[in-house]
């Protein structure tokens, strides 16, 4: 164990203070600042780059002697220290890096504590090189020092089909170290991106004597080129060890779109070891089409770039594609948060397969049921003829193209319309369900215009339609294998709806998918391993799909109900003889109003505001509190409140409730219980006048000003039109002039806010109506103070000028429309 001891000397204005150790003896100045802050210096000992995808980004920390790792402020920092720090870091890379933004690394943002910067001049090997690599902790003006290190790469190719690993012009590498990951990291360099050690061959070659060769070679086979591993030369051959032979290759790999259609999404590379995204950059409609016509698409296709659905997703960039498979793709894996260019813009390439083409049903039954349409837009709709023969593969191609994907049974007939025209004669799609979800999958043509009739597809043999109906039931029961669709079509008033299973029963290989639209995406999916007891929520219309694949033996049974969900349907009341307790679910409420703030919630009386936890808002509210209202009948008594949430405006002021809730507890009445207490429900606003000359305020509820409020206590609520009427007493040779009201939920509060400055409305709800010698007249919308208060206090002050008063608020003045 070490023991420490502790001197402070002081020498030329410095203080030291030096720890002393069995080992060693650490020395750490500190130099007092004109400021409060004191001012750290000791030498670098380590540094290191983290919260980056890779060791060779982030954030750059420092060790210093005492073993703490500190941030780097990015303000004293410039090109030459950060490839000083990479060339630390990496030394084969040359030194090469580059500032980045802080954003995508993490990490605390607190700057008041960084080092202030390491100052090289560019030519050294490692920072301890550098004339002032010294830690200095400081006040930042920057942000904290991020960066990417990239290395120049050395290697070298022998041959197309075979390659001998060489370290610039002529050091080649020996083939003396068992572990061939620097295999893996050559063929890397050379576009084989999801190359593996195990795929990639590694032999020797005897060889004559060379210049200088390269031994002892060691890499992790994550590194983007062989300048980051470690190594060492020398001038000798490589003797018996040969040097290293590479033959390179790629691991299987497919494509699919990854979306709501399978023909159009983004496009995702698959391998044994996972999927990757494809950066936009440089991607071009060659490619398009490549990728396009090895998924089975007969087009040419569409690229869009869009942001990532998924951002933890790895990618590849650069991409090559010539051969005839996906397993000759040439790529370059991406290692750092900028190898796909700004991270912030970050977009990725999604496809769109089907070049325009698309299916629907004429003169539908229902939205599986109908004469078939294609939509070709090289030559616009055409009917399919029931001279051609539809086998199951081009029926579920069908199918599929209107978002039903992979039916059990589907049928066709033909219409009864006998129409004339151009209609496609011939219809042909793989069998391989891979290849056959969607019609630009399959091969057809028209032919020249001649009378036929229409072929009728049925993509469910087995469906039902529940049409027009706020609220229902769904009962079905089936006994073996079926395929079927039950579609709820609402009118849609509701802001919401709310479908929950009561009872399903699935075996095996059923399953339950619900969409909101054929063609959408999946918003719920049950199998035999899941319980569905949570509800699914819809807008408007519901397609749920059932299919069982059970013996006969076994009874399939789905039952559920749909019911408009509201702001009622997300609040819980308990009621209890002495007190009521509300419970709110935030997570549904936040369907309804996704902006929901908790603290926003409460009873009448705007102080009864509760507490909240998790996704539940709750109160347990007494009876006599909170302004609850009690109501007394020969047969019962009621205790009644209301639950509002209070819609915020700018500024500290709320003038109408975005929603209210009535709550009731209603019990037998057993015994006379007295009811001489009052129940305040409403706002009140009362008015205070205080003024110079004699004065009089009278508050209306009308601009005819007929319905005079007591202003004492005076009761409206949010949202009402109040007239406020000031009138100078007695006959004063004066004029008089409002400069200014202010609204505070107590007399003495410093909260407020501004009616009128200056003369002139500053609230958009605030008009000036007219202002005359002895009068001034203006409008207000009531409103209440969203922090619990119940009360709004409103003080005006007035000028009086007379004639010889030239002050600027005695003149007539322009103000400005709200």
């Amino acid at each position: 164990m070490n023991t420490w001891k502790t001197v402070l000397i002081s020498c030329l204005g410095l203080a030291a203070i030096i720890y002393f150790t069995t080992k060693q003896v650490h020395i750490l100045f500190v130099r007092k600042r004109s400021s409060s802050e004191n001012v750290k210096y000791g030498s670098v000992v380590d540094i290191k780059l983290v919260g980056g995808l890779s060791p060779w980004e982030g954030r750059v920390q420092i060790q210093d002697y005492i073993g703490t790792y500190n941030s780097v402020c990015s303000s004293n920092v410039i090109d030459v220290d950060i490839n000083v720090i990479c060339r630390h870091l990496f030394p084969n890379t040359n030194g090469h890096g580059a500032m980045r933004s802080i954003d995508v690394y993490g990490g605390n943002t607190n700057t008041s504590s960084l080092i202030e910067g390491i100052h090289c001049t560019g030519n050294e090997t490692n920072i301890h090189q550098c004339t002032s690599s010294s830690v200095l902790f400081g006040h930042c003006k920057g942000d904290q020092l991020a960066i990417t290190c990239s290395g120049v790469p050395l290697f070298s190719l022998h041959d197309k089909s075979q390659i001998y690993v060489a370290i610039g012009t002529s050091a080649t590498v020996c083939y003396d170290n068992p572990n061939n990951n620097y295999a893996r990291v050559a063929c890397k360099e050379l576009g084989y991106w999801n190359s593996q050690s195990a795929v990639n061959t590694v032999t020797k070659e005897i060889m004559s004597t060379v210049k200088s060769v390269v031994r002892d070679i060691n890499c992790t086979g994550d590194e983007p080129n062989l300048s980051y591993c470690s190594w060492h030369t020398n001038t000798s051959d490589c003797g018996n060890a040969g040097r290293a032979l590479v033959k390179c290759s790629n691991d299987p790999v497919s494509a699919e779109l990854v979306g709501d259609v399978p023909w159009k999404g983004e496009l995702r590379l698959k391998t044994s070891t996972g999927q990757q995204s494809v950066c936009s950059g440089n991607w071009t409609s060659t490619e398009t089409a490549w990728f396009c016509a090895r998924m089975g698409y007969h087009n040419s296709g569409e690229f869009t770039a869009l942001p990532p659905i998924n951002t933890s997703t790895s990618s590849v960039r650069d991409i090559n594609c010539s051969g005839i498979n996906l397993t000759s793709c040439k790529a370059y894996p991406v290692t750092t948060h900028y190898d796909c260019g700004n991270p912030s813009e970050l977009k990725v390439v999604n496809l769109d397969c089907s070049d325009g083409q698309f299916v629907t049903l004429d003169y539908a039954v229902s939205p599986w049921e109908g004469e078939l349409q294609f939509h070709i837009r090289s030559s616009g709709i055409r009917l399919l003829s029931n001279e051609v023969t539809l086998h199951l593969a081009e029926m579920r191609s069908a199918c599929s193209s209107l978002g039903y994907r992979n039916v059990k049974k589907p049928e066709v007939t033909a219409s009864h319309r006998r129409i004339s025209g151009r209609h496609i004669d011939k219809f042909t799609c793989p069998t391989d369900e891979k290849y056959n979800q969607h019609i630009s999958q399959c091969q057809m043509s028209s032919n020249s215009y001649r009378v036929y009739y229409p072929i009728i597809l049925k993509c469910f043999v087995y469906g039902y339609e529940y049409k027009g109906k706020e609220s229902g039931n769904l009962s079905v029961i089936y006994n073996g294998t079926r395929d079927s669709m039950h579609y709820i079509t609402t009118s849609g008033k509701a802001p919401l709806y709310r479908f929950k299973f009561t009872t399903l029963h699935l075996f095996n290989t059923d399953f339950v998918e619900i969409k909101e639209t054929s063609l959408g995406p999946t918003i719920a999916f049950y199998d035999v391993n899941d319980a569905p007891s949570l509800s699914v929520y819809f807008k408007k219309d519901l397609f749920i799909r059932y299919q069982t694949n059970s013996s006969s033996s076994q009874s399939h049974l789905m039952r559920g109900e749909w019911i408009p969900f509201e702001v009622k349907n997300t609040v819980s009341l308990s009621c209890y003889a002495d007190r009521m307790y509300i419970k709110v679910n935030l997570t549904e409420l936040r369907l309804l109003y996704n902006d929901t703030d908790p603290r926003y919630i409460s009873l009448l009386n705007e102080r009864c505001t509760g507490s909240y936890a998790g996704d539940i808002w709750y109160i347990e509210n007494n009876n006599a509190d909170c302004y609850t209202k009690r109501l007394i009948n020969n047969d019962s008594v009621t205790y009644k409140n209301d639950l509002i949430y209070k819609e915020i405006s700018n500024g500290p002021i709320v003038r109408e409730y975005r929603w209210k809730i009535v709550l009731e507890c209603e019990f037998v009445r057993k015994e006379v219980i007295p009811s001489g207490y009052n129940v305040k429900e409403q706002v009140d606003h009362v008015m205070d006048v205080n003024s110079t000359y004699q004065s009089t305020m009278q508050l209306f509820n009308d601009s005819t000003l007929r319905n005079e409020i007591n202003v004492n206590s005076t009761r409206a609520s949010l949202g009402d039109d109040l007239y406020v009427l000031i009138s100078l007493d007695g006959d004063w040779n004066v004029t008089m002039k409002i400069q200014t009201c202010i609204a505070r939920p107590e007399p003495g509060s410093s909260t407020e806010y501004l009616l009128i400055d200056n003369g002139c409305a500053t609230d958009s709800e605030t008009t000036i109506l007219h202002e005359y010698e002895n009068s001034t007249l203006f409008h207000f919308k009531a409103f209440e103070f969203y922090a619990g208060y119940s009360s709004v206090y409103l003080f005006c002050d007035m000028f009086y000028c007379n004639d010889d008063n030239q002050l600027a608020m005695c003149k007539t003045k322009t103000c400005k429309r709200h």
